[in-house]
């Protein structure tokens, strides 16, 4: 199969979106060699119609090749997945979704940790019930969190999302 990177067009917002769900949705977050340093693709693995999968192997990036502003975003991915328990082993519920907004929770014995994530075009102010405190790790900068009685607004750019404790 086409590397993500190569197929989001080189997006990388969207890569780090995709990765913020990936580490905090229920299982073990597998990533394929290189994804977490830029690595991605010439050309599509169907371009003769029957598959070329060697396109999606190149080898992977050392040193200065490296993108290493995502190698660092996917170490704090796996820096906050192994912090918090309930993105480990706890119960998902889903908070609100819709077309362009979708916010999630993972509880463990009193942990509770919450995703955002803003699906559109447009800045937006996403309410979250209950009481959180900070931003733990956001996949772009500019979100931005507002307490409120009885719960918090978490502000965020376009395509973006933010996990919260």
């Amino acid at each position: 199969m086409n590397r993500y990177l190569w197929a989001a067009g080189g997006d990388k917002d969207s890569l780090k979106l995709a990765a913020l769900c990936q580490f905090t949705l229920t299982g073990p977050p597998i990533i394929y060699y290189g994804t977490e340093c830029g690595l991605s693709q010439e050309r599509d693995v169907r371009q003769d119609g029957r598959g070329l999968p060697e396109e999606a192997r190149l080898p992977m990036l050392w040193g200065e090749a490296q993108d290493l502003e995502l190698l660092d975003y996917y170490r704090n991915l796996a820096r906050l997945r192994r912090a918090h328990p309930s993105l480990r082993r706890g119960v998902r519920r889903t908070l609100q979704a819709d077309a362009e907004t979708l916010v999630y929770s993972r509880q463990h014995e009193g942990e509770r940790l919450a995703t955002a994530i803003n699906l559109s075009a447009n800045p937006r102010s996403i309410y979250l019930p209950g009481e959180w405190y900070a931003i733990a790790l956001a996949s772009r900068p500019g979100a931005r969190l507002i307490t409120r009685p009885g719960g918090a607004a978490i502000e965020l750019p376009p395509f973006s999302g933010a996990a919260l404790v």
